[in-house]
This record gives C-alpha cells, sequence and structure tokens, in this order.
C-alpha cells in the first residue's frame, strides 16, 4: 500500500511538472490570455508545494504575474521552461538554499534577454516564496549580486 501511495505521488508531481512546463511553453505566444496562464500558473504552483510548507498564495500570485508578463512573447522554448520548473519545484521543495535554484531562475530569465532590473524584481519574488517555505538563507552576498 505504502508502495502504491509512494508510486501516486510521484506521479503527481511529474503531472504537476509538465502541466507548469506547458503553461510557461503557452506564453511564447504574445496574443494567449497572459492573466489566465498566470492564474494557472498560481493553482500549478500551490498544488505542487507541500501542505506543511507552503507558501502564501499571495506571494505566489505576485511571483507568477511578474514572471508572466516577463515571458509574455518570448522564446520560452522546452529547456528553458524545463529549466524555469526545476527551480520552482525546488524552491517549493524546501529543501536546501534558494540560492540555487534562485540563480538558475536569474540565468534562464537573462537568457530570454529579460532585462536586468525585471529579473531582479521575479528573482526577489522567488526568494520570498523559498523564505515562506525554507525560512531565509544566510546569504546576504547573494543579493549583493542580484543588483
Amino acid at each position: 500500500m505504502k508502495r502504491l501511495l509512494g508510486c501516486a505521488l510521484l506521479a503527481g508531481m511529474s503531472l504537476s511538472a509538465e502541466t507548469i512546463q506547458s503553461t510557461l511553453l503557452a506564453l511564447k505566444d504574445s496574443g494567449v490570455a497572459r492573466k489566465a496562464l498566470s492564474n494557472q500558473l498560481v493553482d500549478e504552483m500551490m498544488a505542487m508545494a507541500k501542505s506543511t510548507q507552503s507558501p502564501s498564495r499571495a506571494a505566489v500570485e505576485r511571483f507568477s504575474e511578474d514572471l508572466t508578463t516577463a515571458l509574455g512573447g518570448r522564446d520560452v522554448t522546452a529547456i528553458r521552461a524545463a529549466a524555469l520548473e526545476k527551480a520552482i519545484s525546488d524552491v517549493l521543495g524546501g529543501k536546501g538554499s534558494t540560492f540555487v535554484p534562485a540563480t538558475s531562475l536569474r540565468e534562464t530569465l537573462a537568457g530570454l534577454g529579460i532585462d536586468r532590473r525585471t529579473v531582479q524584481a521575479i528573482v526577489r519574488r522567488f526568494i520570498e516564496i523559498g523564505e515562506q517555505v525554507r525560512g531565509p538563507d544566510d546569504l546576504p552576498m547573494m543579493l549583493k549580486k542580484l543588483r
């Protein structure tokens, strides 16, 4: 029974990841309803978060709004969507530092040609989610690098 439950949970996590990727890939089309995709991303992220360490919905909404606005009409490839999904999954998982997924997020967004100021704002929102999930990192130097 435990094995079956474990398999079901793993399958659910995999489906969530694919859904997040497909939501991010849909943003490539500049004519898509961005607000609807933003709301969809919020729902997917909240479903992916552990119930015991869930970030506030408001923090996830702010992050999703900024992210979907920045990604709208950009060349979001499957590889970039997978990198963004992994960063989101890692921060929502609450294991380890927020620094590594935040760095990955920053690099992926910069690679998409998003301006530095927008990238900084999105990464700050992302770090806020990480802090709500697992507490603050003891890495004050990271904030200096992001500026």
